[in-house]
């Protein structure tokens, strides 16, 4: 049963216009690009901050004080392609850091309108790479939420095909994992989801991505050669879009033979496990029982 905290979050979100945020954010005025990659004031009190310029773009790597964490973990953020880090993304990625003893290596890949997909591949890739140039692979994990968790997908199937060491774990929080939305299960959950836009996603994903051949796979994973992949924990809610995919991808997993811890949460609305509610305490325990 959902708790009293999240009912009360999804009261708030039932007076949110969903489709002005896309709308919004591909106007040609968005800026948000331009503001992303810089860590609030607070994470500077919370932890170590380190900032690197990997392909000319900033890429955030926090580390707890006072101990050696154990654990790497590429975080990728969520916000539809289209936004960069919220102050949700910041206090979440450092609880995890405290719970999974890891440092957070975040880069700030670029959005939409002005990026697009190639960029944040490439960067993503060669961040991979500098993990991989002073860490072993087993003490990596990758983790993304929303387009973060397509991203985390789509980043280990690449590294698969260009023969690089699979991480540890590939963490995927609320993913979209197909940027046309093509499942004939997201209409039936369309008018549960208070946060997401069928329409407006697919826009989006457009824009990110214009080809529409093989390279469209890059923001759609969940039709790709899912072979060789290291192993996969997912969590996801009842009540958002994503859940038709995240489905899709664990009976993918059973039929071909891919490890997954696979989590279900009744009523949650889309990315809820950023918010602070008793929910995302649990995911958290899981996540860290699990690795």
């Amino acid at each position: 049963m959902a708790s009293f905290q999240s009912k009360i979050l999804n009261s708030l979100f039932k007076r949110i216009p969903k489709k002005k945020i896309y709308s919004r954010g591909l106007s040609s005025k968005n800026k948000t690009d331009s503001k992303a990659g810089f860590p609030p004031p607070f994470i500077y009190n919370a932890t170590k901050v380190k900032m690197l310029k990997i392909l000319n773009r900033n890429v955030v790597v926090l580390q707890p004080k006072g101990v050696i964490p154990s654990r790497h973990v590429l975080y990728l953020h969520g916000g539809a392609y289209l936004y960069g880090m919220s102050y949700l993304h910041w206090k979440f990625v450092v609880k995890l850091m405290r719970r999974l003893n890891c440092s957070m290596m975040i880069p700030d890949y670029p959005l939409a309108p002005h990026g697009h997909a190639d960029e944040t591949f490439a960067l993503l890739m060669e961040t991979y790479r500098h993990l991989l140039s002073d860490k072993k692979s087993s003490d990596l994990l990758i983790i993304g939420d929303s387009a973060g968790g397509g991203l985390a997908l789509a980043i280990a199937i690449m590294l698969k095909e260009e023969k690089l060491p699979q991480p540890r774990r590939i963490v995927l929080l609320s993913p979209w994992l197909d940027a046309e939305l093509t499942n004939p299960e997201i209409q039936k959950l369309a008018d549960l989801d208070l946060i997401l836009d069928v329409e407006g996603l697919q826009n989006v994903g457009k824009v990110y991505e214009p080809d529409t051949g093989e390279r469209a796979k890059r923001i759609s994973p969940i039709h790709d050669d899912l072979e060789g992949l290291a192993r996969i924990a997912c969590f996801v809610g009842t009540h958002e879009i994503m859940l038709a995919d995240a489905r899709k991808l664990k009976e993918r997993c059973k039929m071909e033979g891919i490890e997954i811890d696979y989590f279900e949460y009744e009523d949650m609305l889309h990315a809820w496990m950023l918010f602070g509610i008793p929910e995302s305490k649990d995911m958290i325990d899981k996540l860290t029982h699990i690795i």
